[in-house]
């Protein structure tokens, strides 16, 4: 558990996203939410010691940053596409019970009878302003990890949670990611006015961490590029190149995460969005 301001807590150390918890005097306002289910019941038990929790945004529909909503109360609040994901392209059951089977056998229980995963109920398009006491929470819409992520700035507090368009802990999942349009939001951002980043995964870094991750973006890009000039073919360039994963969704000898298979899927899905994106021109 981290203190990032003396009203604001992130876990960093759970599978799946940062879950965040910002305290005002109406009231807690939730960002993400853990993917474990008894991951968010330890969670839940904590925040709700902080005050009444008015408010959950999530920054994309992304399982790992939405499973948690069902155990939460609370309004959910996040970009429309989000809901639309949630509500027509969620994951099955049959994918969730398989993958809490091998990473959280104890909340198979937990999801039994009437889980779903709980959409936003209050959505916007483009940019919202939400307050809560004498607290300002800044929403922006930017295509990037995914065509529906959500940028939280709090400006009073010169605090930026980022959703999965910045990780410190290696690569998120790219299949589905809006790849020039994230590096162009990566520089957007070194014109905005804050000193710390709460990433969608990792431990909170100063606003300097921009340029070296949006560096790693393109390494992979260029890696895919040139293999593509040399003539590779795509399940060649699935052989040929390796990189630092998403090190939050591996399992530790203290923590089980996902399994290998889930992992290999990642990458690959990750090199096919490069590739695919690079023939169509797109990066």
């Amino acid at each position: 558990m981290l203190k990032i301001r003396e009203h604001i807590y992130t876990i960093t150390e759970n599978l799946g996203s940062n879950d965040s918890a910002i305290v005002t005097e109406e009231g807690v306002v939730l960002i993400d939410t853990p993917h474990k289910p008894s991951d968010a019941l330890d969670w839940y038990a904590f925040v709700r010691t902080l005050g009444e929790i008015k408010y959950l945004i999530n920054t994309d529909h992304h399982p790992d940053h939405v499973t948690g909503n069902y155990f939460m109360p609370g309004v959910i609040v996040s970009h429309e596409g989000t809901r639309k994901n949630l509500i027509e392209k969620p994951l099955t059951p049959e994918h969730t019970r398989e993958l809490m089977e091998f990473m959280d056998k104890p909340a198979l229980r937990l999801i039994e009878h009437g889980f779903f995963y709980r959409p936003p109920t209050i959505t916007y398009s483009d940019r919202m302003q939400l307050y809560l006491g004498k607290t300002e929470f800044r929403l922006w819409h930017r295509r990037a990890h995914t065509p529906n992520s959500t940028l939280i700035y709090l400006p009073q507090e010169k605090v930026l949670f980022s959703g999965d368009i910045v990780c410190t802990i290696g690569i998120p999942c790219l299949g589905g990611s809006c790849l020039r349009e994230w590096l162009q939001v990566l520089d957007e951002l070194e014109a905005l006015d804050f000193t710390t980043i709460v990433p969608g995964h990792g431990e909170p870094v100063e606003k300097s961490y921009l340029p070296k991750f949006k560096q790693e973006l393109q390494t992979i890009f260029e890696m895919v590029r040139d293999r593509m000039g040399k003539g590779l073919t795509l399940e060649e360039i699935y052989d040929d190149v390796h990189y630092q994963p998403d090190l939050i969704h591996c399992s530790t000898k203290e923590y089980i995460g996902y399994c290998d298979a889930e992992i290999e899927k990642f990458r690959k899905a990750t090199l096919r969005e490069i590739y695919q994106q690079i023939e169509k021109g797109l990066l």
